[in-house]
């Protein structure tokens, strides 16, 4: 597993666990600093909550999780579908909670980032996830990350 991906469920861990104070609120999305420069954007839902950060590589990194989900860490084939697009296959990585993705070419994060649906066809289930505003998120997540 990529050390990003380490990183990011440690920021998110220590997010849902009520340590990171909140910075903003941004278009339904609560934005939280974790350490002085990790932030992260989270959204509850009603099937799956979503979270990401940015990496070091100034990308996305986008994390579906349930609490009840209990994962191992590896490597899984998923679908997703971006709004009323056509799905498309899709890597990504388990991980205890959560479910890591990011993107591999900057026009798909483009397409992220304008979504206001995302459909996660798992080998264990499907689920729907609200991001809309997930842009004015990001963007405040990148401006906190500049923060002390």
């Amino acid at each position: 597993m990529r050390l990003a991906y380490a990183l990011a469920a440690s920021l998110l861990l220590a997010t849902h666990a009520g340590a990171a104070p909140i910075i903003q609120n941004v278009s339904g999305w609560v934005v939280t600093q974790v350490t002085p420069g990790g932030c992260t954007g989270r959204r509850a839902g009603a099937e799956v909550n979503t979270s990401f950060l940015i990496n070091d590589r100034d990308r996305v990194v986008l994390m579906t999780a349930r609490p009840e989900w209990r994962l191992e860490p590896k490597a899984i084939k998923a679908t997703l579908t971006i709004d009323d697009q056509p799905p498309i296959a899709v890597s990504v990585d388990s991980l205890m909670v959560m479910v890591l993705f990011e993107p591999e070419t900057a026009a798909f994060e483009n397409r992220l980032l304008a979504a206001k649906t995302l459909q996660w066809h798992y080998p264990w289930g499907d689920f729907t996830a609200d991001v809309t505003g997930i842009a004015n998120a990001v963007e405040a997540v990148r401006q906190c990350n500049k923060q002390p």
